[in-house]
């Protein structure tokens, strides 16, 4: 906090304690010193803004301040026009000296409580509770006793004496205070006083006793000291609301830093982070920069702190609930939403499973919103299946409205046995199998080393190609399997020779094999086929090799060429009949085409999305009474959005509204999932590799929906409460 706002704070604070002062009357008594009734509510006021410490010898509590208040207004409406006429006179009263100004009255509920709390013949160990509060003086129709009554202006008189309502007899407030068995007058403490003819005579002779000038003495010592020491704790109240304050910004600049991080994917800590270090890492670097032009950092890094690895890490994992909280919350508004579920290593070789959830808004406007990465201790389809009901479970996500699902890697998720009913054909086909062994083997010994992929490097320059690496061979993804057979093929004399130049055991190993005539004919088999089908060749089913081989020809046509044009085969129709496409396509019929759809298609629309048949053929026939079709243009399924917003039709076709939002969620790939794996290799790397998963997962989730605004303050507040003593050093 600047110079200028703690001036500007300390003025303000100032301000409203000076409005709060209260103008009245002082309590004198004979030969002692005077009290201001303002200082007693002041110090009042103090000791309820720090009301955790009392004084034994001047406990009280805001509500007896509340119900003074109410007592003393109560004095000032009744003054006013009171007169009281007694059997030998008229005593015309003047309004009292003791008075508060600007301050609200409580209900007339409370002011009988207080009445009854105060009242003097409650005894005289109640009168420390109300030290604050002084003599109960209060107003009402006094009884005559012997032709006499008490008086309302001995009030102005003797500012020690009060009067009960119970008993109707007078007492002394600060004897009744000081109170010592066998010392005191009984009269004016326990018994009370009610001899009005002789009041004037007993008042100034009590007045004048040794033991009430002591108790008076006594009483001025115990308002003074509460006033000193409620002073003291205004000042340490308020010095805590600063330190908390400070605190709470310096908590928020931490967070603000870590997000930042989060965000562009860096690491946070250092190999060392004590002061010595000259690379404390990111996160104690960017702080200390920071630090140059932020007092508030500079000044509480070197003692607050809380840069502790496991304090980032709560504070990541907090992050991510608020992250996710607002994707579950779209989702729930979307209501029906699809999945898409892939899987990789990481460079711990842990196998990550990425989970991206599609839905899309009121405006049809789709998002694709990554959900987090879980480690697969299972890779089953069982396993892995359990894994994500676990994970929707835990966002609290309907499975039932799920209308889509897409799996690209995770093929086991596919299928009845095991989950695996679509088996790659390299696992399948022996042929392909061992000669894509081989083609592993051969990347791994070129690419494997620095000092041998510069032969093969040299060899390309000398040959007068484009150098060019070899591609690792992917078990899951076509397009890498093409890209790594294709660069074989290409570049075959050159590995031929870097295989010879290398001469050792494993390369004269490979350079026998791949000179053979069965791995030149399945990798340019393959790098044919894959290059026709490229992605539809991800996942192909299972065969058997034909037995009943003639000649050599006919060994390689059907033993591999054959098995595999059959798995691809087999594998496209399978893919395309379990993804229910007469659904989608008679939904596309519905909205891209003027003609009225029969009553079966209905039917089987209602049916397949649970909807009513006779308001989707009501709203069909309004839809395409509108429509409007220009056979010159393509009719896409992005036209017939606009023109039914245009036409206000997701107002008033609400079924056809909903099945057009289905149409939307509906995935027809896996890219967010992709995207979230080049996240994982820039937050995991070879030097972060012990990144723990809670902490991964959470990272991957701020640096990829970088999009969502952070409320930093809703983070600060939820990482407080979780600990007692960060309530106490952040909040005031």
């Amino acid at each position: 906090m600047s110079d200028k706002n703690k001036l500007h704070y300390y003025f303000k604070k100032s301000s409203i304690s000076s409005h709060k002062a209260l103008d009245t009357s002082s309590i004198t008594a004979q030969g002692v010193n005077t009290i201001d009734t303002a200082i007693l509510i002041e110090t009042n006021e103090s000791n309820n803004a720090s009301s955790s410490i009392l004084l034994s010898e001047s406990s009280t509590s805001s509500s007896d301040s509340e119900y003074e208040i109410q007592d003393n207004e109560n004095l000032k409406d009744k003054e006013s026009a009171s007169t009281t006429t007694t059997a030998t006179a008229t005593t015309i009263l003047t309004t009292p000296t003791i008075t508060t100004n600007d301050l609200s009255t409580k209900s007339s509920s409370s002011s009988t409580t207080s009445s009854f709390k105060r009242d003097p013949a409650r005894g005289p160990e109640h009168a420390r509770e109300f030290i604050l509060l002084g003599p109960y003086q209060s107003v009402t129709s006094f009884p005559t006793v012997n032709h006499r009554h008490f008086c309302l202006n001995w009030y102005n008189v003797y500012k020690w004496i009060e009067y009960s309502e119970t008993t109707q007899k007078a007492c002394c407030f600060v004897c009744r205070f000081a109170y010592s068995p066998g010392q005191c007058d009984d009269a004016f403490t326990k018994n009370g006083f009610n001899n009005w003819a002789m009041a004037m005579n007993k008042f100034k002779k009590h007045e004048a006793s040794i033991f009430h000038k002591k108790a008076n003495e006594s009483f001025v010592n115990a308002v003074k000291n509460n006033k000193d020491n409620m002073n003291v704790l205004k000042l340490i109240n308020i010095e805590h609301k600063k330190a908390t304050s400070e605190n709470r910004n310096y908590l928020k600049e931490i967070i603000r830093t870590i997000i930042f991080i989060a965000k562009q994917g860096l690491s946070f800590r250092g190999h060392r982070e004590n002061d010595e270090s000259d690379n404390k890492g990111n996160l104690l670097e960017l702080l200390e920069f920071r630090s140059l032009e932020n007092e508030l950092i500079r000044k509480k890094l070197g003692t607050v702190k809380y840069t502790h690895h496991s304090i980032q890490n709560e504070m990541l994992s907090i992050i991510q609930q608020h992250i996710l909280s607002k994707i579950v919350s779209e989702i729930k508004i979307s209501k029906y939403h699809s999945i898409m579920i892939d899987e990789s290593t990481d460079i711990s070789r842990h196998q990550q499973v990425s989970l991206v959830i599609r839905y899309t808004d009121d405006l049809f406007s789709v998002y694709e919103r990554f959900i987090g990465f879980e480690r697969a201790s299972d890779k089953t389809g069982e396993g892995l299946f359990n894994l994500v009901i676990e994970w929707l479970n835990k966002l609290d996500l309907d499975i039932k409205n799920i209308i889509g699902q897409c799996f690209d890697g995770a093929s086991s998720m596919r299928g009845s046995c095991k989950g695996v009913a679509n088996l790659d054909v390299a696992e399948i086909v022996v042929p392909v199998r061992n000669n894509f062994g081989i083609v592993k083997s051969l990347y791994n010994l070129i690419e494997g080393s620095p000092k041998r992929h510069k032969i093969f490097d040299d060899l390309e320059k000398e040959a007068g190609i484009v150098p060019t690496t070899l591609k690792q061979l992917c078990d899951t993804r076509g397009a890498c399997r093409y890209e790594s057979l294709k660069a074989i093929s290409s570049r075959y004399s050159e590995i031929l020779s870097t295989l010879t130049l290398i001469d050792t055991g494993d390369s004269f190993i490979l350079l026998l094999v791949i000179k053979t005539f069965d791995f030149v004919f399945h990798i340019y088999m393959m790098n044919e086929i894959f290059l026709i089908t490229n992605i539809l060749s991800k996942f192909l089913h299972g065969g058997e090799i034909n037995p009943n081989i003639i000649t050599i020809q006919d060994e390689y046509r059907l033993g591999s060429f054959y098995a595999v044009i059959d798995n691809i085969i087999k594998s496209i129709k399978e893919r395309f009949d379990e993804n229910y496409l007469s659904i989608v396509i008679l939904c596309e019929k519905l909205f891209l085409t003027k003609t009225l759809l029969i009553q079966d298609d209905l039917t089987e629309i209602a049916r397949f999305y649970n909807v009513s048949y006779d308001d989707l053929w009501a709203e069909q026939r309004l839809y395409k009474a509108s429509f409007v079709l220009d056979e010159k243009k393509e009719w896409t399924l992005a036209k017939a959005t606009k023109f039914f917003f245009q036409q206000n039709f997701h107002i008033s076709l609400t079924t056809m509204n909903e099945i057009l939002k289905i149409l939307w969620i509906i995935p027809v790939n896996v890219c967010g999932c992709e995207r979230s794996f080049s996240s994982l290799r820039r937050i995991k790397t070879y030097l972060r590799n012990t990144t723990g998963q809670e902490r991964l997962s959470s990272l991957a989730l701020i640096n990829i929906e970088k999009d969502y605004q952070i409320d930093i303050d809703a983070i600060a507040t939820d990482f407080v409460l979780k600990k007692d003593e960060r309530k106490r050093i952040f909040l005031k």
